[in-house]
């Protein structure tokens, strides 16, 4: 058993700390091998053929599966290949890539259109995740889908494209696009 692995069944670091430290330290794919590790330690420790030889106590072993638990939990967050939440959105992201706006990475989207501007990007996620209520982006998931895209704070910059007394050109590009769903 490692010494990572104790320090976790002895409660020296909270399970967020865990997540934190193992996206740092072993690529995504290896990360639900790593819960499944831990949980398979920690019921080999509990078995009951197992007692004169354990290391750890019964409630550092289920310290062990409760991270698990937490780690796979919080395995959407961490995919390596993320997708769009809704029907809608997925339609839009394969038109968008299939018309050149954005294109499929190993961590998740780039967006190309407009020189790759976060204004139109901002945009274009209201317009796919909001379309009746454009000016109010209140319901539009920009934490997760500014993780997909690799941008921070993309609900400021929705705001910069609707806080305009002209539309910009580019707008038309976006419409176009998503009049096709």
């Amino acid at each position: 058993m490692t010494e990572f692995v104790k320090k976790i069944a002895y409660g020296d670091l909270e399970p967020f700390e865990v997540l934190d430290y193992i996206k740092k330290l072993m690529p995504k794919r290896e990360i639900p091998d790593f819960a499944a590790n831990l949980k398979v330690t920690a019921f080999i420790e509990l078995m009951p053929s197992m007692a004169g030889c354990r290391i750890l106590t019964r409630p550092q072993a289920e310290r062990l599966i409760t991270v698990a638990d937490y780690i796979e939990s919080n395995l959407s967050r961490l995919q390596d290949n993320p997708e769009p939440s809704t029907e809608r959105a997925k339609k839009a992201f394969d038109l968008a890539i299939f018309a050149g706006f954005m294109e499929k990475t190993e961590t998740g989207y780039k967006w190309l259109y407009n020189r790759g501007s976060h204004v139109s990007l901002a945009y274009f996620l209201v317009k796919v995740y909001n379309p009746t209520l454009v000016k109010n982006g209140d319901e539009v998931p920009f934490t997760p889908l500014g993780e997909l895209f690799g941008k921070k704070r993309l609900d400021s910059y929705a705001g910069k494209a609707f806080g305009v007394k002209k539309p910009q050109k580019w707008r038309k590009g976006i419409d176009e696009l998503l009049e096709k769903i």
